[in-house]
């Protein structure tokens, strides 16, 4: 799939800035094994200090405008589905020819395929983008709110929605202190947090979640276990914010 002028630009900033942090290692290396001095260290870290804050700024610039083009993206994506919905809705009432019918399914039914394939390179790509970020966009990404349509829904088994579900890591948190064991003990061991997880751009967290010895664990211990690793997750994230 072709990239953007500006997903090429993302591209291309945050392949130097992660060029650009390991030329930062291999100078404090160089100084620290004796090759170069210590005021020849300051000076190259002081030009490659300036390029890296240079280029988060213009990371966090263009992130922000994928993720506005992401969520428009999705609200098309929604108004299509509905349409399709529609127009199946009209045709099995009988208010819809066949020959229309069927034209409009393909036509739409093609063009959502397109823009979800379309959306889901977004994602990837600024989800790369984002570990290279700073610290506190990072952290922002993290903590984000996100749609509803990607909201983590809480169920207790296959068919059996809780009713509950939650737009961001801190909702999550806050949830899994009330939410019923039994919904915690079928997600986890599904790897459903996990991917929800990593799909906001946190596979630190997901990792920790995969570590959790769920089958030896009793119901109080394991609500407690996950909860404990969410909560700390997001107020470390908080503290990172608030710092920078």
């Amino acid at each position: 799939m072709s990239l953007s002028i500006s997903e090429l630009y993302l591209k291309f900033l945050a392949e130097r800035l992660r060029l650009v942090r390991g030329l930062q290692q291999r100078l404090l290396s160089l100084f620290e094994s004796g090759v170069i001095s210590h005021s020849t260290m300051e000076e190259g870290s002081k030009k490659l200090k300036s390029e890296v804050t240079v280029l988060e700024g213009g990371l966090r610039s263009l992130l922000k405008i994928i993720r506005r083009n992401m969520e428009e993206l999705e609200k098309t994506i929604r108004l299509m589905e509905m349409h399709l919905t529609k127009i199946e809705v009209d045709y099995a009432a009988g208010e819809l020819g066949e020959e229309r019918y069927l034209k409009e399914r393909d036509i739409l039914t093609s063009g959502i395929e397109l823009l979800k394939e379309r959306l889901e390179h977004m994602k990837r790509l600024a989800g790369e983008a984002s570990l290279e970020a700073a610290p506190e966009e990072r952290a922002e990404t993290i903590l984000r709110e996100v749609p509803a349509e990607r909201a983590f829904y809480f169920y207790t088994d296959y068919g059996k929605y809780t009713g509950t579900y939650a737009r961001s890591l801190e909702e999550f948190a806050e949830t899994l202190e009330k939410i019923s064991v039994e919904s915690i003990r079928f997600h986890l061991r599904r790897g459903d947090f996990q991917v929800w997880i990593r799909d906001l751009g946190d596979p630190g967290l997901a990792e920790a979640l995969d570590s959790i010895d769920e089958p030896n664990l009793n119901d109080r211990e394991l609500r407690e276990e996950v909860a404990r690793r969410v909560r700390e997750r997001v107020e470390d994230l908080k503290t990172g914010l608030t710092s920078s």
